[in-house]
């Protein structure tokens, strides 16, 4: 009984020295209050430490990055690839992309018909990629007038249709559309053509 009245009597005076320590010591009564349980005081419950709340961080939206602009483009097919060797649609990359082949299977490097017509139906719903001009010899009608029928199905922008050949407008396929203005054996005035459509559409 004695043992036990001298250690209340103890925890008594530190108690008393604890509190005197707060009241002088802002950095103790920090220390203290952080303190979940003091052996002088039995009656706190031996309890942990409650759980750190985890850290909520605040989510940023993000944009996205932005892709590469959209372009359009303008395809010539020749069977003479000197038709657009050194035509000025290729000097304007800035504004839209050219792109030029040739199907002469005698020269090398020649494109098929399926691969160049893949290019522009790929593009045809894409309002700011679609190949705006097509220029091309009277042989391609065909492939031009399927193209300009899928456009017409799908509500897709028409590609401007150019035809570099000596015939007359009454001598091309209905479905090409063409009119005389865009028929020409000149390269230079189908190059001056092309680029009148994309500065009306790229100005």
């Amino acid at each position: 009984h004695g043992e036990a009245t001298g250690r209340a009597s103890l925890k008594g005076r530190v108690r008393f020295v604890v509190e005197k320590l707060c009241e002088l010591s802002p950095a103790f009564q920090g220390v203290h209050d952080a303190t979940h349980h003091l052996p002088w005081n039995p009656e706190e419950p031996l309890t942990p430490p409650p759980e750190p709340e985890p850290e909520v961080r605040a989510i940023e939206e993000v944009a996205p990055e932005p892709g590469p602009p959209g372009k359009f483009g303008v395809t010539w097919i020749d069977y003479n690839p000197k038709a657009f060797e050194a035509t000025e649609l290729k000097t304007h990359p800035d504004r839209f992309e050219f792109f030029g082949f040739h199907d002469n299977v005698e020269l090398g490097g020649h494109t098929p018909q399926e691969e160049w017509m893949k290019l522009v139906i790929d593009r045809a719903s894409d309002n700011f990629r679609r190949i705006a001009v097509i220029i091309c010899n009277k042989a391609h009608q065909g492939t031009v007038g399927m193209i300009r029928q899928h456009c017409i199905k799908g509500g897709y922008v028409q590609p401007r249709i150019i035809m570099c050949t000596r015939a007359e407008a009454s001598e091309i396929d209905p479905n090409v559309g063409i009119t005389q203005a865009f028929i020409t054996k000149d390269w230079k005035v189908a190059t001056a053509l092309a680029m009148e459509e994309m500065d009306r559409i790229t100005f």
